[in-house]
């Protein structure tokens, strides 16, 4: 370790000196990544950076890219309050850095500061400004980053003082009209934030934050009202997100939009987005959807005979997405009996007749409809799901069986997904033990090739094995053979007493 010490600080002494920079920089990254953390600390314990900052100013990429890594390298085994306390002002001539990789290290270290008091020191106009040009950035990653920096900043309190000063939103929503792309990043900082408390949803509406977005969901621009109905979803399962939308008249519009679709022109597009909008409303607030926007519920039912396939899948996951927790599954029991016997046979027909993209979604809605989560297979809710899966016809199980037994990897999968939620219920256990054949399918490990195949059958014979109800489906020899599978492991890697040499006779 000595010698390596000596070598790193004959490589800092040398870089320091300015001696053939961009030799001893790469020459020092070899030598860091020798080093385990707390290697690195004690090297790095009493060696100010400012000199490994200044290489960040050259015209030779290369160079620039191995002084970013050597700082992440040594920055993130310093305590974040050492980092912003001793390095604010590289950090901040380096966040306006044109070279992409400079900027994102330092949002990563900003991101790690999020809670410091030491960050809200170092936030004034001047970074600020900086991180807004960041949020604004062609670069995607670059954006990336300065959306989870602001995100989780205004998860605090005193990032989010900071967020809705008048100053910041002035900054903010300026540099943001330049773009609706900049635009919607800035509104999914703030949906975030407001989605984690009825607190700082208050705060940012109170600043005037939202009225450009309330005015522009209100607008005729078709896809700049599509794109944000899309970054508002989120608020909706929230009891203060959803009476935001409410009292701001956004749920009646997203309700009349979607009523109205069939007569857009471009109701393939837009469809998908108010739907899943409401299928987020249906499963928070079943009871709510139904009293206050029965004429959506309509049209979705209505819409699983749409001559368009999108809009039809769409709607079939949006009934599945609603019926997937008890209440949901409740709420739609209590509905005409023919509407949901309607959308099981519409699965079942998408199932068994569309192209391989259409089924495995609709695999995946009907693996929604039936889910239930184990505290309530014992409750009478289960014959709901019971109820709807025998709406599928007398085929429905052996359909399955035989998508399970397909070669094609997103069909198999999507199979296995419905079969692991058939064997959550009593009656699924029921069925799958009285199947000709599904039940040595399932332990027969050589059916499956690939890992993801293998761990699908391992997961749904451990929700077997586990269920409460399995003595009283499975005879005692079965539920052995199940034990007896599981503990094999996913792979069931068997060791030989003789290790095998090439070229051995």
């Amino acid at each position: 370790m000595n010698a390596v010490s000596a070598n790193i600080e004959n490589l800092l002494e040398n870089i320091r000196n300015d001696i053939d920079v961009g030799h001893n920089l790469s020459e020092l990254k070899i030598a860091l990544g020798s080093l385990n953390t707390n290697q690195l600390t004690n090297v790095f314990a009493n060696v100010q950076l400012a000199f490994i900052f200044d290489c960040l100013n050259s015209s030779v990429r290369k160079q620039v890219l191995t002084t970013c890594d050597i700082l992440s390298l040594i920055l993130s085994v310093k305590p974040i309050t050492v980092v912003l306390s001793d390095y604010a002002t590289s950090l901040v001539r380096a966040l306006g850095h044109p070279v992409k990789e400079v900027k994102e290290m330092v949002i990563k270290e900003l991101i790690r500061g999020v809670g410091e008091n030491e960050l809200i020191s170092v936030l004034n106009s001047n970074i600020l400004e900086v991180l807004v040009d960041c949020l604004c950035d062609e670069e995607i990653s670059v954006a990336t980053y300065a959306i989870e920096f602001f995100t989780k900043l205004g998860q605090t309190t005193d990032g989010l003082n900071v967020i809705c000063q008048d100053s910041f939103v002035r900054e903010i929503t300026t540099k943001t009209k330049q773009s609706d792309v900049y635009k919607i990043r800035m509104y999914q900082v703030l949906v975030d934030i407001s989605v984690k408390s009825s607190e700082g949803l208050s705060k940012i509406e109170s600043s005037g934050f939202f009225i450009g977005m309330i005015d522009e969901l209100k607008s005729s621009d078709t896809l700049a009202v599509m794109a944000l109905i899309l970054v508002i979803t989120p608020l909706v399962p929230t009891v203060h997100g959803f009476d935001f939308l409410v009292r701001n008249d956004i749920v009646e519009l997203v309700a009349d939009q979607i009523v109205t679709s069939e007569h857009n022109p471009l109701a393939s597009l837009i469809y998908p987005g108010f739907a899943k909008f409401f299928g987020h409303v249906g499963r928070a607030f079943p009871q709510r959807l139904v009293a206050s926007y029965p004429q959506v519920l309509q049209t979705l039912f209505k819409s699983v005979d749409s001559n368009d396939v999108s809009i039809s899948i769409v709607s079939l996951e949006t009934i599945a997405f609603i019926a997937y927790s008890p209440p949901g599954k409740a709420t739609l029991y209590k509905q005409d009996d023919q509407l949901m016997r309607h959308v099981m046979a519409k699965l079942h027909e998408s199932i068994t007749t569309l192209p391989t993209e259409w089924r495995v979604r609709a695999l995946a809605a009907l693996a929604d409809i039936i889910h239930l989560s184990s505290e309530f297979v014992t409750s009478d809710i289960t014959k709901v799901s019971l109820a709807w899966f025998n709406q599928l016809g007398p085929s429905a199980m052996q359909v399955i069986y035989e998508m399970a037994r397909q070669p094609f990897p997103e069909i198999k999968a999507a199979a296995f997904h419905v079969l692991e939620e058939i064997a959550v219920h009593r009656w699924g256990q029921t069925k799958i033990a009285n199947h000709p054949g599904l039940f040595e399918f399932l332990l027969d490990r050589s059916t499956e090739t690939t890992l993801e195949g293998k761990q699908a059958k391992y997961d749904l014979i451990k929700t077997l094995y586990n269920s409460p109800t399995i003595s009283s489906t499975f005879e005692e020899e079965q539920c052995a053979r199940m034990s007896q599978y599981l503990e094999g492991g996913v792979i069931n890697v068997q060791l030989g007493n003789h290790i095998a040499v090439e070229g051995a006779d």
